[in-house]
């Protein structure tokens, strides 16, 4: 299974305050400025805020410390009762376990999240948590329950006419559609998120598509059209800076060359999505790049380099779900 490209961070997308990649240098400055306050911060919901603020910065570039500053920020909230912080913060412990292939914890804090809102009737966020919800089957390859669950979220996005969460519903579902073999209805679902996304002149979300598709051509043997739609997205990665996205395209290039046998090119491609993938903490991916990696290398007749990166993913992999 190749990890198509999710929109993990729904949560920080729909209701948390977020920061765009081309303002990285004024990011870093108040990152900084972020961690003296929060040292000499007094321990109040202002310092939970502060955490949580740290630990959404953290979400674009570094999962670990996002991670431990929002569970900083939770174990706080629960003390003194901050029920705002404390859902702040279960949703970047949510966000930051998945991106790091920690499924069960993810799963265990959308459930938690799911309840909370439910017992405010908050029909925004139950939607969100049951899309979040699909995500995380959708991991684990239960491509139904995924789908399932991104339906539900998807009809009330309907209702309410947001567009840019149908757009979200509809790229995750066509995932689950590319990964159980049914093309045409995952191109489908792609194509209609594509609309949504080009309509509303959303970058992000049309360089999300566009890899997906390339994806998509790619398993089904399109080559020109999987290498059209990937060089597009991975040139909006570029000009947004969102090196997540770069990874990702230079891993969807780095299969897509390994197909049409240009083993040097694809070989060239994958590593430059390793030192990403590894800043980031993203496992579950650096799985997947490992794993091609051997392909490229078996192909190449290198089989002590083959059985390496195969070692390496094999490792990784039982890390992460033995976690």
């Amino acid at each position: 299974m190749n990890f198509k490209i999710h929109i993990k961070l729904i949560f920080i997308t729909l209701f948390i305050l977020s920061f765009f990649n081309s303002q990285l240098n004024a990011e870093n400055n108040r990152l900084d400025s972020l961690l003296k306050l929060e040292l000499n911060a007094v321990k109040n919901t202002e310092k939970i805020d502060l955490l949580n603020e740290i630990a959404d910065i953290y979400l674009e570039d570094n999962f670990i410390n996002a991670l431990k500053y929002a569970e900083k920020a939770n174990r706080l909230a629960i003390n003194l009762n901050y029920e705002k912080g404390r859902i702040d913060a279960l949703i970047a412990i949510s966000n930051a376990n998945d991106y790091l292939g920690r499924y069960a914890e993810a799963q265990k804090y959308n459930f938690e999240l799911l309840s909370i809102f439910v017992n405010l009737g908050d029909s925004l966020r139950i939607s969100t948590c049951n899309n979040n919800i699909g995500i995380i089957h959708y991991y684990l390859g239960n491509y139904k329950e995924s789908i399932e669950y991104t339906q539900k979220a998807l009809y009330y996005y309907q209702i309410v006419k947001d567009t840019n969460g149908i757009s979200i519903c509809y790229n995750n579902i066509a995932n689950s559609y590319s990964d159980m073999q049914e093309n045409e209805k995952a191109l489908e679902y792609y194509y209609k998120a594509l609309e949504l996304d080009i309509k509303a002149n959303d970058p992000a979300g049309i360089c999300l598509i566009k890899g997906n598709i390339g994806e998509v051509y790619t398993e089904t043997g399109d080559y020109e059209k999987a290498y059209s739609y990937i060089i597009d997205a991975l040139q909006i990665a570029e000009k947004i800076k969102d090196k997540w996205q770069q990874a990702n395209m230079y891993s969807a290039l780095g299969r897509l060359l390994t197909k049409k046998n240009m083993q040097n090119e694809a070989y060239e491609f994958l590593q430059k999505a390793v030192p990403i993938y590894e800043t980031l903490g993203a496992n579950a991916e650096m799985v997947e790049v490992y794993e091609d990696l051997s392909v490229v290398m078996e192909k190449k007749g290198d089989l002590l380099q083959s059985l390496h990166f195969l070692k390496l993913a094999k490792e990784l992999n039982n890390q992460i779900y033995t976690k």
